[in-house]
């Protein structure tokens, strides 16, 4: 592993259970998300943050449904230098990305918030939309407590909450997960 992904999987290395033999691993496994609506919005992005993933093919794959009038939106996309890959991005809309200071140097990561303003762009406010914001807020809240960061993960539980969608079972685990940590 160079060091760009060292820095970028450091959290992952830190783990016992993953170590650096276990992110190489990952960082050689494939993974194609279809269709990612529901429970699988958050697996994508999981897959992603850790590293899985061929962007070349994934990219040729959104360009080819994009032709075909099928809404596509690329996430957070490492080209590796590579002109094709960079090339493939051209047209494709992507999700927002922020920028983190992280040890005197700049790094990007996914806004989830801003994805979610992207998602509404143009749409009224409906239920089904702040259903689907409690889920992601929740799952990403669980992404930030893998990740061994409790104010990111206090926030989105927060946010996640403040959807208002009791009904749905994200809002009860993010209650019992801020009672859990601390943050209520």
């Amino acid at each position: 592993m160079n060091d760009q992904q060292l820095l970028r999987y450091s959290r992952h290395i830190l783990l016992d259970q993953i170590g650096i033999e276990g992110q190489e691993k990952i960082n050689l496994a494939h993974a194609l998300v279809i269709g990612a609506g529901g429970l699988g919005s958050p697996a994508a992005f999981y897959l992603a943050s850790a590293g899985v993933g061929k962007t070349y093919a994934m990219l040729s794959a959104a360009q080819t449904a994009q032709q075909q009038h099928i809404d596509v939106v690329s996430g957070v996309i490492e080209t590796h230098g590579r002109s094709e890959t960079a090339e493939l991005l051209a047209g494709l809309p992507q999700l927002p990305l922020r920028e983190v200071p992280y040890r005197g140097r700049t790094l990007l990561e996914f806004d989830l918030d801003g994805a979610l303003a992207m998602a509404r762009e143009g749409k009224p406010e409906a239920q089904a939309d702040r259903g689907r914001d409690c889920e992601l807020y929740f799952y990403a809240a669980q992404k930030a407590l893998l990740d061994q960061d409790l104010p990111k993960a206090r926030n989105y539980l927060k946010k996640s909450l403040a959807t208002g969608v009791v009904e749905f079972n994200e809002y009860s685990m993010a209650q019992r997960e801020l009672d859990r940590i601390g943050a209520r």
